[in-house]
């Protein structure tokens, strides 16, 4: 079985929204193969900020985010702790993302060290020299 892929918020928000075609099969198509090969991994603010932006955005569709809310726990979302908190303010400062942003930058890397696994991070926004490798992120 292949490495484990950690996926950003957008890349599941896309998944459902119809307003960029494009981005939205992108999106849908990578979903359905991580669901697949359950390769699909996220940290517990994807999971948030999720189900914040769907209600943002799609206000009467509180069951249905909950039901994929659900779902998506079946990826064992990384925990936040205290430890991925100073990671994110590191990475935040070295490479000037947003605290949530970092956060789940920072989420990946550390399932990446507990599991051994995890070589891939997709993403919309983010920007993709950090995800080839995990190396330049130091603890």
């Amino acid at each position: 079985m292949s490495a484990p892929i950690f996926v950003d918020t957008k890349v599941l928000i896309y998944a459902i929204d119809c307003a960029d075609e494009k981005k939205q099969r992108a999106a849908f198509q990578w979903r359905e193969v991580l669901w697949k090969s359950r390769r699909g991994r996220i940290g517990l603010q994807v999971v948030q900020e999720f189900y914040v932006n769907v209600l943002r955005k799609w206000p009467d569709t509180r069951d249905s985010a909950r039901a994929e809310v659900r779902d998506l726990m079946e990826w064992n979302p990384v925990v936040v702790d205290p430890s991925l908190i100073e990671l994110a303010w590191r990475l935040q400062d070295r490479y000037r993302f947003s605290f949530g942003d970092a956060l789940i930058v920072a989420a990946a890397k550390s399932f990446h060290e507990k599991a051994g696994e995890c070589q891939d991070f997709l993403s919309f926004c983010l920007p993709s020299f950090l995800f080839s490798s995990f190396s330049n992120c130091s603890h």
